[in-house]
């Protein structure tokens, strides 16, 4: 079950980053072909498997060694759920454990700030239009949502966007900074793997302030097309340069002068 990261609202869903980071929850018979489904989507839907998670530590060594072969990275591989829901780059779960485990583990996963499928999004949002007006809680199976805490986090989610908004200048082709010429999604793209300090100094025009703003629009605005580099110019040249990428084979001999016949 894929919990995609949002915000709970009466009548709006809150955009997602481009790429969707994935931990999974129960990796063995039933979760392979889960996981072999993502493995084709990876491009197509830019979705990525960064954690696992099982109590078997056979599954556990199995899926870690798929997931770094197809994604071509080590994923977080932990036999305790609760470390998979507390890592901050993990946008959503998907839940493969035995069915009589999967009310008990969304609850967490929800508790912990991931959400639900579209469809088990739906039957909320259908829940509380039946609600009453004035009705402060709603009670959904062994989930119980106040709907007064709802609200106000999204009045404070909404502040949050205006102010992130006054910081963007939308009347260009592509979103620019207000007063650079720094795309905002090129800045959000680059905050997936640079802190804010690093992108500040590739981009010193910029303030920790508009970063974070980048970021945050990004989140609500996504770009469609191809991912954009997660790192700078600069960096990237920095990392083949202290590969050696650069540098000349010391027995070369020098290449001398040809005069133009």
């Amino acid at each position: 079950m894929a919990t995609p990261k949002t915000a709970l609202s009466r009548g709006r869903i809150l955009g997602a980053n481009d790429r969707i980071s994935l931990g999974h929850v129960g990796v063995g018979q039933r979760g392979r072909g889960l996981e072999f489904i993502l493995s084709n989507l990876k491009d197509s839907k830019n979705v990525e498997i960064v954690g696992v998670c099982d109590l078997w530590k056979v599954n556990l060594e199995r899926a870690t060694t798929s997931v770094r072969g197809t994604y071509g990275h080590a994923p977080l591989s932990t036999q305790f759920l609760e470390e998979l829901l507390n890592a901050k780059n993990i946008d959503a779960v998907i839940i493969s454990t035995a069915d009589f485990q999967h009310a008990p583990l969304l609850k967490l996963a929800a508790e912990a700030g991931k959400d639900f499928t579209p469809a088990a999004r739906r039957k909320i949002y259908e829940a509380i239009r039946r609600a009453l007006p004035k009705a402060s809680r709603l009670k959904l199976g062994i989930m119980e949502l106040k709907l007064t805490e709802v609200d106000r986090r999204i009045d404070e989610r909404l502040k949050r966007l205006e102010q992130m908004k006054a910081r963007v200048d939308g009347s260009a082709p592509e979103p620019v900074l207000r007063g650079t010429d720094v795309p905002v999604h090129v800045v959000a793209a680059l905050a997936r793997r640079q802190s804010t300090s690093e992108i500040v100094e590739d981009y010193p025009i910029l303030t920790a302030e508009q970063v974070e703003a980048a970021v945050e629009y990004a989140k609500v605005y996504p770009r469609t097309g191809r991912p954009l580099p997660t790192r700078s110019l600069k960096r990237m040249l920095g990392d083949l340069a202290a590969a050696g990428v650069w540098d000349l084979e010391s027995d070369c001999p020098p290449v001398e002068p040809q005069p133009i016949p």
